[in-house]
C-alpha cells in the first residue's frame, strides 16, 4: 500500500484499541501483511455463480430544450440469464 504515513496507521490502530505509538517498521510490516491479503482476495478463483446488474444511460436531445435519458439495464444470474 503506498502513500499510507505512520500517523494514519497509528491513528487507525489507536481507533481499534490496539496500540498507540507504532513504529515505521511496525507500519511497513502492517501494510505488507495487507498487500498478501489483498492480492490472495484479488486472484481467488471464482466458483459458483453470481448475480450481477448491468446499467448504461445516456441523452438523447430529441427535442430543443428538452434532452431526454435513456436508460439500458440488464441484470442476470446462475441459470436465469436476462
Amino acid at each position: 500500500m503506498g502513500g499510507i504515513s505512520t500517523r494514519k496507521v497509528d491513528a487507525l490502530v489507536a481507533a481499534l484499541g490496539i496500540q498507540s505509538g507504532i513504529s515505521r517498521p511496525q507500519v511497513s510490516r502492517i501494510c505488507v501483511d495487507i498487500d498478501v491479503q489483498v492480492q490472495r482476495f484479488l486472484n481467488r478463483p471464482l466458483e459458483g455463480g453470481y448475480a450481477y446488474v448491468y446499467l448504461d444511460a445516456t441523452y438523447l436531445h430529441v427535442h430543443q430544450h428538452s434532452p431526454t435519458g435513456l436508460l439500458q439495464g440488464c441484470a442476470g444470474g446462475p441459470g436465469r440469464e436476462r
